[in-house]
């Protein structure tokens, strides 16, 4: 039978391991935000950008945009299944227990070996909605227009803005009910700013 007084030291530790886990756990969380498991469609855009669409049943249906100076000529839409989303204002990445499957990133250089994309805007829409059903057999010709509510601007252009504007490198805003999550915020990199506008109606994202 163990001491009596090995027993209390034994419960310490082992409160003192919880404590410890608690913490890198809130710390780890802080860092970025990861989303439950979804699929996405990767596509370019009618603006000339690249998206990152969540289709099917997804928890929370954020979308991401990346403003790019030029799409690389060879890109190729794509569909990841089954992935989680780690978005942390200048870079979002999809991946699964095979590791990542693409990334959004600022002022990173494409390399499409890899599936990264780097760009000088990202954005993410929440609560977004698509304006019909996916259809995968058209997938190579699939375009998606989405609202420009939040997006980076060349130093010295002029813009209209709700939030942020010249010299600012993020901005972000909420639209209609807060409780609906609808929303969308942006982050900039170098010789660009952030620009933000109101919208009362939930986001919609157009499949063409």
């Amino acid at each position: 039978m163990k001491p009596k007084y090995l027993i209390i030291p034994s419960i310490i530790g082992m409160f003192a391991i919880m404590l410890l886990s608690f913490t890198c756990s809130r710390h780890i969380a802080k860092n970025a935000s990861k989303s439950s498991t979804c699929s996405f469609l990767l596509s370019k855009t009618k603006q000339g950008d690249l998206a990152l669409i969540p289709i099917g049943n997804c928890a929370n249906n954020n979308a991401y945009v990346l403003q790019m100076k030029q799409i690389p000529a060879d890109f190729k839409n794509a569909i990841f299944e089954n992935v989680q989303a780690q978005y942390d204002n200048n870079s979002v990445r999809l991946f699964n227990s095979n590791g990542n499957l693409c990334s959004f990133t600022i002022e990173q250089k494409t390399g499409t070996s890899e599936n990264v994309y780097g760009g000088y805007g990202l954005a993410e829409l929440r609560g977004a909605k698509l304006n019909s059903d996916l259809d995968l057999a058209s997938l190579a010709n699939i375009e998606v227009s989405l609202p420009g509510v939040c997006s980076c601007s060349p130093n010295g252009t002029a813009s209209t803005c709700s939030s942020g504007g010249e010299g600012a490198t993020e901005c972000g805003i909420s639209g209609g009910i807060v409780s609906a999550g609808w929303g969308c915020s942006v982050s900039c990199g170098s010789n660009y700013y952030a620009c933000c506008n109101n919208f009362l109606q939930q986001p919609v994202i157009f499949l063409y």
